[in-house]
């Protein structure tokens, strides 16, 4: 069985101006609310073995800042492929992870993050990930290879600030 977490980078920053989107950074509310996604995490025992990040500063701070909370050494790989990342982008990453791990989180960017999770449950029950916001999602299958449309089973989609502190 695999386990696949999709998360959104938390809200970022769009006062400053930037020279590029992906150098936006999070904001303190992005931080509270990250920190609650975290806590969910631990309590249900979602402690990923793998984190893939977009290369976006946001997305990296929130990789950054959930392996802080989560307190592990686990490390975070960068994929360029997923920024701004398109479903299909993030799709095609899904499939080249080594099959030895078991429980995957993806952190991007909607609508890429979104679509995605509508088209691995076959449905439009995740049809919007909020910042913070995550959606896990179980295979029946034992390869990242072998994901495919309509065959996850969504165990929970998490809208933080509807979460406690």
């Amino acid at each position: 069985m695999k386990t696949l977490m999709l998360m959104r980078h938390a809200k970022s920053s769009w006062k400053e101006p930037l020279p590029e989107d992906r150098d936006r950074p999070i904001l303190k509310k992005g931080i509270k609310r990250t920190k609650r996604t975290a806590l969910f995490i631990k309590e249900k025992g979602l402690i990923p073995e793998l984190i893939l990040s977009s290369p976006a500063v946001r997305a990296w701070q929130t990789a950054e800042l959930l392996i802080e909370e989560l307190v592990t050494n686990l490390k975070i790989k960068q994929v360029d492929a997923m920024y701004p990342g398109s479903s299909a982008a993030l799709l095609k990453t899904i499939w080249q992870v080594n099959n030895k791990y078991s429980r995957l989180m993806i952190i991007g960017h909607n609508p890429g993050l979104s679509d995605l999770a509508c088209y691995l449950l076959g449905n439009q029950e995740a049809s919007w990930i909020p910042t913070s916001g995550l959606v896990v999602i179980s295979f029946v299958n034992g390869r990242w290879q072998e994901t495919k449309p309509g065959e996850g089973v969504m165990l929970h989609y998490i809208q933080p600030k509807a979460l406690p502190d």
